[in-house]
Protein backbone atom coordinates (compact mmCIF):
# COMPACT_ATOMS: atom_id res chain seq x y z
CA UNK A 1 0.00 0.00 0.00
CA UNK A 2 1.66 3.40 -0.73
CA UNK A 3 2.05 5.74 1.82
CA UNK A 4 0.64 9.36 1.32
CA UNK A 5 2.25 12.24 2.74
CA UNK A 6 0.40 15.17 4.08
CA UNK A 7 2.92 17.57 2.59
CA UNK A 8 5.22 16.60 -0.36
CA UNK A 9 8.73 18.05 -0.66
CA UNK A 10 7.56 19.93 -3.39
CA UNK A 11 4.98 22.16 -1.40
CA UNK A 12 7.71 22.97 1.29
CA UNK A 13 10.30 23.65 -0.79
CA UNK A 14 7.61 26.06 -2.74
CA UNK A 15 6.74 27.21 0.51
CA UNK A 16 10.40 28.02 2.23
CA UNK A 17 11.41 29.92 -0.99
CA UNK A 18 8.58 32.14 -0.50
CA UNK A 19 8.94 32.65 3.21
CA UNK A 20 12.56 33.54 1.99
CA UNK A 21 11.84 35.88 -0.43
CA UNK A 22 9.46 37.73 1.94
CA UNK A 23 12.20 37.86 5.03
CA UNK A 24 14.53 39.06 2.42
CA UNK A 25 12.43 41.77 1.07
CA UNK A 26 11.41 42.99 4.51
CA UNK A 27 15.29 42.97 5.70
CA UNK A 28 15.66 45.17 3.05
CA UNK A 29 12.85 46.88 3.74
CA UNK A 30 13.64 47.95 7.52
CA UNK A 31 17.74 48.41 6.30
CA UNK A 32 15.92 51.26 3.81
CA UNK A 33 13.28 52.80 5.89
CA UNK A 34 13.69 51.40 9.78
CA UNK A 35 10.14 50.97 9.23
CA UNK A 36 9.04 48.47 12.37
CA UNK A 37 6.27 46.59 10.66
CA UNK A 38 8.84 45.39 8.24
CA UNK A 39 10.74 44.77 11.25
CA UNK A 40 8.11 42.42 12.56
CA UNK A 41 7.22 40.89 9.26
CA UNK A 42 10.66 39.91 9.11
CA UNK A 43 10.09 38.60 12.30
CA UNK A 44 7.22 36.35 11.76
CA UNK A 45 8.83 34.93 8.18
CA UNK A 46 11.70 33.84 10.09
CA UNK A 47 9.40 32.14 12.83
CA UNK A 48 7.00 30.13 10.55
CA UNK A 49 10.74 29.15 8.27
CA UNK A 50 11.76 28.04 12.36
CA UNK A 51 8.13 26.07 12.79
CA UNK A 52 8.12 23.84 9.60
CA UNK A 53 11.79 23.43 10.25
CA UNK A 54 11.06 22.05 13.71
CA UNK A 55 7.76 20.03 12.38
CA UNK A 56 10.14 18.23 9.57
CA UNK A 57 12.56 17.55 12.89
CA UNK A 58 9.92 16.22 14.93
CA UNK A 59 8.56 14.04 12.19
CA UNK A 60 11.70 12.27 11.19
CA UNK A 61 12.92 12.08 14.81
CA UNK A 62 15.94 14.16 14.91
CA UNK A 63 17.10 16.93 16.35
CA UNK A 64 16.33 20.42 14.72
CA UNK A 65 19.12 21.22 12.10
CA UNK A 66 22.13 23.46 12.79
CA UNK A 67 20.86 25.21 9.28
CA UNK A 68 18.23 27.38 11.26
CA UNK A 69 20.87 29.12 13.33
CA UNK A 70 21.96 32.07 10.89
CA UNK A 71 18.40 32.96 11.11
CA UNK A 72 18.18 32.50 14.69
CA UNK A 73 20.73 35.51 15.32
CA UNK A 74 19.49 37.55 12.82
CA UNK A 75 15.77 37.14 14.68
CA UNK A 76 16.87 38.01 17.89
CA UNK A 77 19.02 41.34 17.18
CA UNK A 78 15.87 41.92 15.26
CA UNK A 79 13.50 41.04 19.17
CA UNK A 80 15.96 43.56 20.89
CA UNK A 81 14.91 46.23 18.91
CA UNK A 82 11.16 45.18 18.74
CA UNK A 83 10.78 44.32 22.53
CA UNK A 84 12.29 47.77 23.30
CA UNK A 85 9.85 49.77 21.11
CA UNK A 86 7.18 47.33 23.01
CA UNK A 87 8.06 48.36 25.95
CA UNK A 88 8.33 52.23 25.17
CA UNK A 89 4.51 51.87 23.72
CA UNK A 90 2.93 50.07 26.50
CA UNK A 91 4.92 52.23 29.36
CA UNK A 92 3.41 55.39 27.71
CA UNK A 93 0.07 53.61 27.51
CA UNK A 94 -0.22 53.48 31.13
CA UNK A 95 1.51 56.91 31.64
CA UNK A 96 4.41 55.45 33.39
CA UNK A 97 6.71 57.07 31.35
CA UNK A 98 9.52 59.49 32.56
CA UNK A 99 11.21 61.60 29.94
CA UNK A 100 14.74 60.42 30.89
CA UNK A 101 13.84 56.55 30.65
CA UNK A 102 12.16 57.23 27.11
CA UNK A 103 15.08 59.28 25.97
CA UNK A 104 17.18 56.76 27.05
CA UNK A 105 15.00 53.30 25.61
CA UNK A 106 14.73 55.22 22.17
CA UNK A 107 18.73 55.88 21.96
CA UNK A 108 18.87 52.28 22.94
CA UNK A 109 16.54 51.51 19.96
CA UNK A 110 18.53 53.70 17.53
CA UNK A 111 22.00 52.47 18.39
CA UNK A 112 20.22 48.67 18.09
CA UNK A 113 18.82 49.55 14.70
CA UNK A 114 22.32 50.59 13.47
CA UNK A 115 24.11 47.52 14.52
CA UNK A 116 21.06 45.82 12.41
CA UNK A 117 21.35 47.73 9.88
CA UNK A 118 25.36 47.56 9.31
CA UNK A 119 25.17 43.58 9.41
CA UNK A 120 22.43 43.50 6.59
CA UNK A 121 24.39 42.04 4.37
CA UNK A 122 25.79 39.58 5.96
CA UNK A 123 22.74 38.15 7.45
CA UNK A 124 21.50 38.28 3.86
CA UNK A 125 24.59 36.22 2.52
CA UNK A 126 24.18 34.15 6.08
CA UNK A 127 20.16 33.54 5.63
CA UNK A 128 20.46 32.46 2.21
CA UNK A 129 23.06 29.66 3.15
CA UNK A 130 20.52 28.57 5.52
CA UNK A 131 17.58 28.59 3.36
CA UNK A 132 19.55 26.50 0.46
CA UNK A 133 20.89 24.07 3.25
CA UNK A 134 16.95 23.57 4.73
CA UNK A 135 15.50 23.53 0.67
CA UNK A 136 18.22 20.60 0.56
CA UNK A 137 17.14 19.01 4.04
CA UNK A 138 13.35 18.90 3.07
CA UNK A 139 11.84 15.27 2.99
CA UNK A 140 8.03 14.58 2.48
CA UNK A 141 5.76 15.00 5.96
Amino acid sequence: MKRRCMLSKKKQRRYLARKEQQWLEELAAFSESRDEDALHRLRLGIKKIRALARLSAEVRGQRLARDFRPLKKMFIQAGVIRDTRSEINLLEAHQLLSAEYKEQRVHQILAAADKFTSQVKKYRKKGKKAGRMLLADVHSI
